[in-house]
């Protein structure tokens, strides 16, 4: 695979894909009246969207080659990272998982072959020269993403940028040095968080463990094909596998659900509950399946089984997996999963989106009376889609209850937790005199050695829009935080005049920081908030860098008790 594909990408097969969008690009920059004068951001969103709209209308005629959703599957799943890889860590999983949502929506027809012929496809210059054209204008159309998620941050458009080599102009961003460097920044934490940040709180993360409740899922094999133990009639009883089943704690995810507040499965994106019981189902199925069907879900990521044994197995195993759903979700998902009549048919009619990609018809017919279930399709689906409710009042209360008190229950995990004394002010209006009116609250506190760090918690979503890099979310969210680490320094700066009040006493530290963390990385573009507030730790940061730096941090490297710096001000 990794031979044929790369001769045709060598060939210009993917090029011609890329030149197919880069026409599109230049058609809409006609019908606008834009020129190849350089635009400011808020003009380019625009220009932009009509570009990416025009694309997905198109993608059959960009891909030209139009095979089943199962024949695409089975080769995209096979294709090796190489072709998909970019200049940071994000590119490659992304624009892969744009090239199977943009295969999804090309694909037409059913398979007409028996049984015992599915499964192989032929592999010749002809499927990859397919392949590669695919793979060029899912590419194209990231590079589209790219330059939109730029402007949105404020960078100008060269609208008809030509590269050389290439016999088209295209869309380029043009960052100044100081927003390449902050857009460096970012992609660099993006790249090494684990952390969901749509539910706005730290309870799913992409780190395999268990817990007490667990979503079953199924990974991607991180360092590609890989020999793993197999029960066939093989000389070394090995077998080459890309995806494998996963386990994910969801401790803390149900402890988030659990509230009253959250009951009513309307607030979850109707597919939510789907993909639950499409997991669940098939780990349940998985381990009973023949060697083949296994051999399917390591190789492709999914199952393949008779329609009739699909709706069979449903009817018997539906109660054992809402019930599973129950213990580790919630139980409003939970009955949403007890109403599907018909698993197979409830997949097979999601809808693909491709901004932000998320792939589709995650049931396919395989051979006449046979369906694949695609649960890496799915775990991708549901990590995509499992967002918090975009509504105020009392649910966005309990999110940001939750992200307060997971953030100081991990600090209390860690070398840093306060003795009882300084963590029961955690929460606390605090009053410097009597009769004056409270001036702050902090939402966590951090102490080792004679320093303490006072925590501000926003829990910002991360929601499809931010996610696009639409201008007014990123500017929305950075305001939003800038003003937050002002109002903190502000308390920070009371704090450390007069570390005594009437209903707190921080006397006892020598030092007095803050930091204002977030679920997961923002864009930020002041220089003072890249700023350490202590050596490698930032004043704004991610719950995972937090976290991170407390269980890492050698209290040496800045002074620890009896500093020079007490960081308590006189009073003036």
């Amino acid at each position: 695979m990794q031979r044929i594909v790369s001769s045709a990408i060598g060939d210009g097969h993917a090029k011609r894909g890329l030149a197919a969008v880069g026409r599109i690009t230049g058609h809409v920059a006609t019908r606008l009246r834009i020129g190849s004068t350089v635009i400011e951001a808020e003009a380019a969103e625009t220009y932009l969207r009509a570009c990416i709209e025009r694309v997905h209308g198109e993608a059959a005629r960009c891909v030209q080659v139009r095979w089943t959703r199962y024949q695409w599957t089975w080769y995209l799943r096979r294709v090796p990272d190489e072709p998909f890889q970019g200049s940071v860590a994000t590119t490659a999983p992304y624009d892969r998982y744009l090239a199977e949502a943009l295969a999804a929506r090309v694909s037409v027809g059913t398979p007409t072959e028996a049984p015992e012929k599915a499964g192989m496809f032929p592999l010749g210059n002809r499927e990859g020269e397919a392949i590669a054209r695919l793979i060029g204008v899912a590419k194209a159309l990231a590079q589209l993403h790219v330059a939109y998620r730029l402007c949105g941050k404020g960078a100008p458009l060269r609208p008809r940028h030509r590269t050389p080599g290439m016999d088209h102009s295209f869309p380029k961003a043009v960052p100044d040095n100081p927003l390449r460097r902050a857009v460096g920044v970012y992609d660099e934490r993006v790249a090494n968080a684990k952390y969901s940040g749509r539910l706005g709180a730290p309870v799913l993360s992409g780190a395999e463990g268990f817990g007490e409740v667990n979503l079953y899922m199924v990974a991607r094999i991180s360092a590609g094909p890989t020999r793993v133990p197999f029960p066939l009639p093989d000389p070394d009883g090995q077998i080459w596998a890309t995806y494998r089943p996963s386990v994910l704690s969801a401790d803390e995810l149900r402890g988030l659900l659990e509230s009253p507040t959250l009951a009513g499965a309307g607030l979850w994106p109707s597919d939510v509950p789907i993909l639950l019981a499409a997991l669940t189902f098939g780990t349940f199925v998985f381990g009973s399946r023949n060697r083949i069907d296994q051999a399917n879900l390591l190789r492709g990521g999914y199952v393949i089984l008779p329609d009739v044994s699909i709706a069979e197995l449903w009817r018997d195993l539906r109660n054992d997996v809402a019930t599973e759903i129950e213990k580790s979700v919630s139980p409003a998902l939970a009955q949403a999963v007890r109403r599907i009549d018909d698993l197979a048919q409830a997949l097979a009619t999601l809808g693909e989106q491709l901004w932000p990609p998320c792939t589709g018809r995650l049931c396919f017919p395989t051979a006449v009376g046979h369906s694949a279930l695609d649960l890496y399709g799915a775990t991708l689906r549901l990590l995509t889609r499992f967002a918090y409710p975009l509504e105020a009042g009392d649910v966005a209360n309990v999110r940001a209850g939750g992200f307060e008190s997971l953030t100081q229950g991990a600090i209390d995990r860690s070398p840093w937790r306060p003795d009882r004394s300084l963590r029961d002010l955690v929460g606390r209006h605090l009053t410097s005199d009597d009769g004056s009116q409270p001036f702050g609250e902090f939402d966590a506190l951090a102490v080792r050695e004679g320093v303490g760090i006072i925590v501000s918690c926003k829990s910002i979503l991360y929601t499809d829009q931010y996610d696009r890099g639409q201008f007014a979310a990123v500017r929305n969210v950075r305001s939003n935080i800038e003003s937050a680490a002002a109002r903190w320094e502000e308390l920070l700066r009371h704090l450390r005049r007069q570390p005594v009040g009437v209903n707190y006493d921080l006397s006892q530290l020598d030092e007095i920081v803050g930091v204002v963390v977030t679920p997961q990385p923002v864009f930020l573009e002041d220089p003072p908030l890249f700023d350490e507030t202590l050596p490698g730790l930032r004043t704004c940061c991610s719950f995972e860098e937090l976290i991170d730096w407390l269980d890492h941090d050698d209290p040496a490297a800045h002074g620890g008790s009896g500093s020079a710096h007490r960081g308590v001000e006189p009073e003036p």
